[in-house]
């Protein structure tokens, strides 16, 4: 796998886990995200 595809793949990870830590702290569950770590 490319080195830019794994670089991509874990800044969407970090922008995933931000978002759903903002939603938990606002409203749990509320995003509708399944919140687990990758």
């Amino acid at each position: 796998m490319p080195l830019e595809t794994l670089r991509a793949k874990e800044e969407l990870r970090d922008l995933i886990d931000a978002y759903a830590y903002l939603g938990d702290e606002k409203n749990p569950g509320s995003d509708g995200f399944i919140h687990t770590r990758y």
